[in-house]
Formats: structure tokens, sequence, C-alpha cells
């Protein structure tokens, strides 16, 4: 949930428990291990690499005292990532490679992109271009199959990448997917900065001068408020004065490049950049002096990144021929070991035989066993489901209404106030027994069904708010979409969203198409906002419809590929000022419900 405070707190509250506990208990010291893994992880958001090392170091001894490796890939990344952050490279590379060495080993495949990553990011740091790229290649070539912040960091690296091969348009290309992918996400409002701060480098970097405006502007709003870390600060400060200095305004790139005047925590490239910023400034204005010092100042910069990336180098280098060492050490044993065993090998052949047998004979078992116990449970899923939506059609008993309704309808007909919400009524309630029946309907079924459900309200008195209809010329009408993904939110928003009456109000219904045959639906209010508590039925009706929604989507994505993305957020978080919810639902292209 990003709430790492709270996390923190806990995590010390379990951590002093466990130290009161007696030595020797395997499950208490697997509790401890796991919540130092944790609190170094918090540690390490904070920027407290050195504390986190500690603790995750810890974390590692336990594990391995405890036998435990199925966990220790998790440790291993964490641990690369903090001494990463604290530019000691070869370190960073050492548990990388023992990440991904035990996860190969252990088949735990989710660990393999994040590790790639951070592999790639070091080695382009170190100017290693070739085998940066062989990294990424490996992330890019399953980049669909990644969830979404693991898509979102390996755009964001492949940009940097780009960056500092200087293939600027290519650069642009994958910031600009990174931006894409965050989106929606919990940690969307700094990451989306982030991201939009290096697309407005890249446009500095190609003299597009508007364009880097735009970006830049609304990466400032995050990483210039109070809060952010000194060397965010700097570097949008940085690229302020860049872009004064992209178009002639010498007065305003002064007063940014002079802005910081303590610069120990900053990054020594940054520091070089802004040297090179200032010599640059002062050649413009004539003062030849002052542009000589900071070329001067900013070669000791250069010089200093240049000697540190070549340090590293060199470490790195030193580090993988020890461990090509050891390996061959090791490899010289197993042979001698292999010897001895082949003495022995004649006399346990056929004990050996049966035991493949015995084995083959097993696994067949249990894939036969495994998979009717998947099929099991698929078909009961299917059937709670179904019987959910049986249980919330029967509440009302729909048909019985219905019936009742179209026989006293004629003897209405007279009556021109009553006669016509009454169709309406009828028609929605059959346009009701008929979705409610399927898991899937045409998109264009699905609109008639609201838009008769929105006039029965209103003809009725019930106008809350305005509504407005936003369908995409690219959107097909006939496609699948889940039953009433559009009729719940809408109704929800009619029911709940507005204390009162007022001209503002509105709900807004945007449907459009993508150029793969994608579809977005969002529906959009300006009312109180959405409130997700423990207890939400009793404040907002009985929530039988989110709830049903939410496992219909969840039950159809096991049986996807590519997921569908349902997701209800507040307005404010997007922009303080607004209130109001949105319902966004992304479906992809080919998506089946066939349960």
């Amino acid at each position: 949930m990003n709430n790492t405070d709270s996390a923190f707190r806990l995590g010390k509250e379990v951590l002093t428990w466990c130290e009161r506990q007696k030595a020797g208990n395997k499950a208490v010291e697997n509790f401890k291990a796991v919540v130092c893994n944790t609190i170094g992880v918090y540690y390490q958001l904070a920027g407290q690499n050195d504390s986190s090392i500690s603790l995750l170091l810890q974390a590692e001894q336990i594990f391995l005292n405890i036998n435990k490796k199925g966990v220790l890939p998790d440790v291993y990344i964490n641990l690369a990532d903090n001494y990463y952050a604290n530019g000691d490279f070869p370190q960073s590379v050492n548990y990388y490679s023992k990440a991904l060495s035990l996860s190969d080993s252990l088949d735990i495949k989710e660990n393999i992109p994040p590790i790639c990553i951070g592999l790639g990011t070091i080695y382009a740091n170190l100017k290693n271009y070739k085998l940066s790229d062989y990294y990424f290649q490996q992330v890019e070539n399953r980049i669909d199959s990644l969830d979404q912040y693991t898509q979102y960091l390996f755009a964001n690296s492949r940009g940097n990448y780009y960056y500092q091969t200087k293939e600027y348009n290519r650069a642009l290309q994958w910031f600009m997917e990174a931006n894409r992918f965050i989106q929606g996400h919990l940690l969307a409002t700094r990451s989306t900065a982030i991201s939009e701060a290096n697309i407005a480098e890249i446009y500095l970097l190609m003299h597009q001068p508007d364009s880097a405006k735009h970006y830049l502007d609304r990466a400032a709003k995050i990483l210039l408020a109070p809060g952010a870390g000194v060397s965010e600060q700097f570097y949008v400060n940085g690229l302020y004065a860049s872009l004064s200095l992209e178009i002639n305004d010498l007065q305003e790139a002064e007063k940014r490049l002079l802005a910081f005047r303590h610069v120990e925590q900053i990054n020594p490239t940054y520091l070089y950049y802004n040297n090179r910023r200032l010599e640059t400034l002062y050649a413009r204005k004539g003062d030849y002096q002052k542009a000589y010092e900071y070329q001067t100042q900013a070669g000791l910069y250069n010089d200093s990144v240049l000697n540190i990336t070549a340090q590293n180098n060199i470490a790195e280098i030193e580090m993988r021929y020890r461990q090509d060492t050891i390996l061959l050490k090791r490899d010289a044993l197993i042979a001698q070991k292999e010897r001895k065993v082949g003495e022995l090998r004649n006399i346990n052949r056929i004990a050996i035989i049966a035991g493949i047998s015995f084995l083959i004979t097993g696994a067949i078992f249990m894939f036969y066993y495994k998979k009717r116990k998947d099929l099991q449970y698929s078909q009961r899923t299917a059937v709670i489901t179904e019987l959910r939506m049986e249980n919330v059609r029967n509440r009302i008993s729909p048909h019985f209404m219905f019936n009742v309704i179209n026989a006293v309808l004629p003897s209405l007909r007279q009556h021109n106030d009553l006669n016509r919400p009454l169709r309406l009524l009828v028609k929605s309630i059959r346009n009701n027994l008929s979705v409610s029946e399927k898991i899937a309907v045409p998109l264009k079924d699905e609109i008639d069904m609201v838009s008769d459900f929105i006039e029965l309200r209103e003809s009725l008195g019930y106008k809350p708010a305005s509504i407005q209809w936003n369908i995409g010329e690219n959107a097909d009408m006939n496609r699948l979409i889940p039953s009433m993904c559009i009729q719940i939110p809408v109704e929800n928003a009619l029911k709940y969203a507005f204390t009162e009456v007022s001209e503002t109000n509105f709900i807004s219904i945007n449907v459009s198409g993508g150029e793969k045959n994608q579809l977005s639906i969002e529906i959009e209010d300006n009312g109180i906002g959405y409130v997700e508590t423990l207890n939400q039925a009793n404040q907002h009706g009985t929530g039988n419809g989110l709830k049903i929604l939410y496992k219909t989507i969840e039950l159809l994505n096991t049986k996807n590929q590519q997921k569908m993305i349902f997701t209800i957020r507040n307005r404010k978080y997007d922009s303080p000022e607004q209130c109001g919810t949105i319902v966004s639902i992304y479906i992809p292209c080919n998506y089946k419900y066939a349960l």
C-alpha cells in the first residue's frame, strides 16, 4: 500500500518480539529473517543503504543457517540494489549473479527480469554496452508477460541505456513507454514524474524546448515539492537551467544554476553537467574567466567519475576472475568424484534403471493428478460464480416483476405521465434479465442498457448529475465486454457520488479503441470520491455488484495470458484540486470469455 512508515513501525515490533524468544527455534528464526529483509527494504527506500545492507546480511545468514534457500534470491536482489545505490558496482554484480544462479537452479522465473534489468543497468554505467544490451534483450523478449511495475522499471532502464549510447529517438520511445506502463499503479505519482523528467531531458538534447518544458513542468510538481530528495531537486533544477540556455534566457539560467550552494550529497555526474552548463552560460555572457573556472571544475568532476568507473571495471573483472577460478577448482573436484562414481556405475546400473522407471511412473501419475485437480478447481470456481450471479438476480425476483408490470401496462396507457416510465422500467428489467445470464455482451448492448437505465431515472425526476457520453469512432461496438461492467459503476455513481444536486455535477462515460483492437472504458464523476473500507458494504448498499464484477474479471484473467485491468481510484490522487472517482477498464485484444 506504499505506507512505509507503518510497515517500519510494525516490523520493528515484530523484530523485538523475535529477539525475546529462545534461541534455536527455526520457525522464529525464519520469521526474524523475513522481518530483517522487510525492514532492510524500508531503509533502502529511505536512502539509508548502509543500515539496509546490515539487516539484509543478517537475513541472508539466518536463511543459510536454517536452509531456506528459496527466499535467498529476494535478499540477494535487495543487497545488489543497495550496493548499486552506494556506487559499489562489483559487489552489486556479485549479488545479482548469486540471485541469478540460485533462481535458475530453483526455477524461480519471476526473479529473472529484475535481475537482468539490474545487471543491464550496471554494465551500461560501466560503459560495457555489449553486455548491457545482452541482459536487456533477455527481458525485452518477454516484456508482455511482466507485471506492471517491472514493465515500467525495464522501460525506464532501457531508455537510460539508449540515452547513454546517444540514441535519443529510441530513448524517447522507451521513456514514453515507461510513462504509459506506470499509469494506474500505486507508485504512479513519483514514478511518472521521474519518467517525465527523463522525457524532458531527451527533448532538450533534441533541441525541442516547448516539448521539454511541457514534461518538465509536470515532473517538477512532484520532484520539486517539499520533502523531495536533494538529488532529484538538483537534477530537475539543472534541466530548467538547460531549458533557459536553450532559449537564451541567461538571467533565469544563472539563477537556476546558482540556487544550490551545498552539494555534498549530490551525485558527481550531476555536478559535472551543472559545471558544464555554468561554463556555457558565462561563455555566452562574455565572462571568459568564469567560463574557464567552471570548465576546469567540470573537468575535475569528469575525471572523478571516469576514475570511479575505471576502478569499478577493474574490481568487477577481478571479481569475475576469482569466481572463474573457484569454478575451475570446483570442476576439477567434480571430475575426480565422477571417476570414483564411474567405478561403481556397473554395480548400480540395475538399481538406477529401476529408480528411474519408478520416478517416471510417479511423474506421470502426479501430472495426471494435478491436471484433474486443476480441472475440478476451474469447474468449481465457474459454478460458484454462476451461483453468485444467480443469487443477485433472484433477490428481487425480476421475472415476476417483469410479468406483473407487463400485465398492468395496458390499463395505464391513458396516463401519459406513467406510461413512459413504466415502459422504460419493463425494458430495463428485460435488458437486465438478458445481460445477467451472460458473462459477456456486445459493447452496443451494454451502452443501450445503461442509456435506458439513465433515461428511466431521469423520467422519475432523479437527475443528480449531467451524463456525458464520449464514444470514440475507433471503438468496435460489437466487441464483447463483461456484462454490467458499465452499468454497475454508473449506477453506483448516480446513487452515491453526489450529496446534493448541482449544475456542475457530471458523470462522463468514455469508450475508445486502440490500434491493436484494445478497448478502454472510463467512467468518471466529480462527486465525493470513492473510499474503500473494510466494511464498505454497510456504507454503500450491499456492494454485491462490484464484488461480482471483481470476481468475474479475476476468474476470466486466469484463462487469459493478457490480463484485463479494472481499477477504481480517486481523482484527487491525480490532482489535489479535483474530487470524484474514476473507474477504468482496459480490455486487451483477443480476450476470451470462456470459463
